[in-house]
């Protein structure tokens, strides 16, 4: 994938409701790796949300917290601070469904605790 076209298709998801399709995934692994080989940490912490997303909604739990950890680990203070809130979202949603209600209320504690004025 291309730089131009990769940071096209970025920008179009960024702006819409998140479609969960075998195809939408083909083009969330495309996003990722042409995410990893350009080394841009804030845009693969937010791709490894959405498949983090698309887990879940399929009932793919535990893949969904393996890329929500992936997402956290790449995830820099430098990033958008939408790319944090939708980790974090995914998160507490993926943690209700696997009825973890203490740890959606630590995250959501916690991520109140973090919130940075100063993000873009």
């Amino acid at each position: 994938m291309s730089d131009q076209r990769a940071i096209s298709l970025f920008e179009q998801l960024e702006s819409q409701e998140q479609e969960v399709s075998r195809e939408a995934d083909r083009r969330l692994d495309s996003l990722l790796d042409w995410s990893i080989r350009s080394q841009d940490s804030c845009r693969m912490a937010r791709i490894h949300s959405w498949r983090a997303h698309s887990h879940l909604v399929r009932g793919i739990l535990d893949s969904s917290m393996i890329e929500l950890d992936k997402a956290k680990r790449a995830f820099q203070g430098a990033c958008d601070s939408l790319h944090y809130m939708s980790i974090q979202g995914n998160l507490s949603a993926t943690l209700l469904e696997l009825g973890e209600f203490e740890a959606v209320v630590d995250v959501t504690q916690g991520s109140l605790a973090l919130w940075n004025e100063d993000w873009p």
